[in-house]
């Protein structure tokens, strides 16, 4: 796993000088950091935590943190330093406190195992992240594409549904590998994406009305209100999902839902021989 890339908000004498399992860049003041974050994902980098001191010289560590996760949902936050001095009226997010006794080498070592062991993400990481997401990797999802296409397309005539697709989910984004008009293109967050909560079920998951999911209600759903997916495993380890997509709420049917099993199977022989 590459090092954790890290933004850390304090003044020079409160961050790390050497450190190697972290990528850091740095910044005095909130306007900086600010700054910093625009920038970053302007660029499409992804932070993967940030660490900020309670009070700054402009402002304090909270309007930071709230910042990058606003931007990345599944950063990890941290606030380093006398926590009294938290300026009244901050609202923090949820974050990792880190008292000014410990070291910026400390906490660095900290930030790196957040990072490392995913613990940190609103959303559920499988134990075997790592091996997963090299799999993912190792899936030449560009070859199997049209194979993909094909199957997808039968899945819509066979079960009825509006929109089949198979959907492939990475570090921090899910994305269309096949179905829909954008595949290949549209690129969700992980946390706003079912398929994220589908990976890591056995069998199917189904959700009759995605508008009510407590785990999505902070998405804005506007392509499908009913959903059923099936986990697309590689080498014994999910990398995506078969999903069907109905833009009205309600119950699946025993024949749709067989047909998604049936077409499952033959969609992880496709990505099987993909590897």
């Amino acid at each position: 796993m590459p090092p954790a890339r890290v933004l850390w908000v304090a003044a020079p004498n409160h961050r790390p000088d050497d450190v190697r399992s972290v990528w850091l860049r740095t910044a005095n003041t909130q306007a900086a950091a600010l700054e910093t974050i625009e920038s970053l994902a302007e660029e499409g980098e992804q932070a993967d935590a940030v660490v900020a001191a309670p009070a700054l010289p402009d402002g304090d560590g909270s309007a930071v943190l709230r910042a990058a996760r606003d931007r990345w949902p599944d950063v990890a936050c941290f606030l380093h330093g006398n926590l009294w001095a938290i300026p009244e009226g901050s609202t923090l997010p949820v974050c990792e406190f880190h008292p000014t006794g410990q070291t910026p080498s400390a906490v660095a070592d900290a930030v790196a195992d957040a990072v490392r062991g995913r613990y940190h993400r609103p959303y559920p990481v499988s134990d075997d992240e790592d091996r997963r997401l090299e799999t993912v990797e190792a899936t030449d999802f560009a070859a199997a594409r049209a194979d993909l296409e094909g199957l997808t397309t039968e899945t819509e005539s066979e079960t009825g549904v509006h929109t089949a697709v198979v959907s492939v989910v990475d570090d921090h984004t899910v994305w269309l590998a096949a179905g829909g008009d954008d595949a290949g293109r549209r690129m969700l967050r992980r946390g706003d994406s079912p398929c994220t909560y589908a990976i890591e079920e056995p069998g199917e998951t189904v959700i009759e009305d995605v508008g009510t999911d407590e785990r999505l209600a902070h998405v804005e759903q506007d392509c499908y209100r009913a959903y059923a997916a099936r986990p697309l495993s590689v080498d014994g380890v999910p990398v995506g999902t078969l999903a069907l997509l109905r833009d009205d709420a309600g119950a699946f049917t025993d024949l749709q839902l067989d047909g998604l099993a049936r077409y499952a199977d033959e969609a992880e022989r496709i990505l099987t021989d993909a590897r």
